[in-house]
């Protein structure tokens, strides 16, 4: 597959997460938010889902239903309306096979938690075939509320990837504090007043949500990983990182800050690059050596220089990873099944100086 976008450091690709074209384990770092749970109106266009390995003539039935963030069903103590999050007021068209049972729609208006997850479960057996074994995921997901209830999504999520068929090992779970989240119409029992008559109103209060999880996955043991900065002296990274949240200009609004994407790929990549012809990491010497140095057994001259290390997010959206990806050192790649977000991407990448150091 052509990328739409190739500087020679990053590169953009018009395609579904499911079908990445790069080649098993060449990927040093994943670093994505895939969508959320019925909770925004993605710019993509539907797919079809839980497709069996056994040929189908596929008998799509049409069905619609009613947006869970539609207004009639938004808004109130149980759905509280948020800054950044659309209220769709169109229904949800999707389809379902009579025959196999597969499902054509939008990954996230799913009607049910499970077969959300069984979704994303699809998109990251395509993600771990393409992570090197000395790799690290990063996961960012975001919960629900349905009913009065948190669905419970993230940890759903993060207990499913360990299991098979995906099989993945549970690192860390990083709390992303946001020092400016979305306000939320959220209240308690409260008296009002309505055509000269005093009412009591009994709403369901509860925080303000101003935290989400990021997941760290690895295949196993003894993958690539340095606090970052990576000097001895240099306290531990904590797993609480009080990152604001950045208000995107363009039209994917739910973006990374940059200084998060920044720990995540410092502590995932060397600064010094991989080796040139395997790929393994460079990792930092001690004394009297401060310098990188090769950790593999490759001969010269593959060790006389080395090669960047590979970011890739494979719901880039507007491509902040690739674009941080890129002023750190690294080849980003970004994927997504939505052409006017990667409109937007290119735009960006365009403007991006290349890396300050590398």
């Amino acid at each position: 597959m052509k990328p739409i976008f190739d500087n020679g450091v990053s590169k953009l690709f018009h395609t579904d997460a499911r079908s990445l074209p790069l080649e098993d384990k060449s990927v040093h770092c994943i670093i994505t938010s895939p969508p959320y749970y019925g909770m925004r109106a993605y710019d993509v266009e539907p797919a079809p889902w839980n497709i069996t390995t056994l040929p189908c003539e596929h008998e799509w039935e049409d069905r619609e239903r009613k947006h869970p963030m539609s207004r009639s069903s938004y808004g109130t103590s149980y759905q509280p309306q948020s800054r950044g999050v659309n209220t769709m007021e169109e229904p949800i068209r999707e389809s379902r096979c009579v025959k196999c049972g597969a499902w054509w729609g939008k990954l996230g208006e799913e009607e049910t938690a499970e077969q959300y997850i069984d979704h994303l479960i699809e998109v990251f057996l395509e993600a771990k075939r393409v992570l090197r074994d000395d790799g690290v995921m990063w996961v960012n997901l975001g919960d629900t509320y349905r009913n009065g209830g948190a669905l419970g999504i993230p940890w759903r999520f993060a207990l499913r990837m360990t299991e098979p068929p995906v099989n993945m090992l549970l690192r860390s779970e990083v709390i992303w504090s946001k020092s400016n989240p979305f306000p939320e119409n959220l209240h308690g029992w409260q008296w009002t007043e309505v055509d000269g008559e005093r009412q009591l109103t009994r709403g369901s209060w509860r925080c303000t949500e101003s935290h989400e999880p990021i997941f760290q996955f690895s295949k196993a043991m003894g993958y690539y990983g340095q606090n970052p900065g990576y000097r001895p002296s240099a306290p531990n990274h904590r797993s609480v990182w009080d990152i604001p949240v950045y208000n995107a200009p363009n039209s994917h609004y739910a973006m990374f800050p940059e200084a998060l994407l920044n720990t995540c790929i410092f502590s995932s990549t060397p600064d010094g690059g991989v080796c040139m012809a395997c790929g393994t990491p460079m990792a930092w010497g001690i004394e009297p050596i401060l310098a990188w140095l090769p950790t593999c057994a490759c001969e010269p001259p593959a060790l006389t220089r080395s090669a960047k290390a590979t970011v890739l997010d494979p719901f880039c959206g507007g491509a902040t990873t690739v674009v941080v990806a890129q002023k750190l050192g690294r080849a980003g790649i970004g994927t997504d099944s939505s052409e006017k977000y990667l409109k937007d991407a290119v735009k960006r990448l365009q403007a991006v100086p290349f890396a300050m150091f590398s």
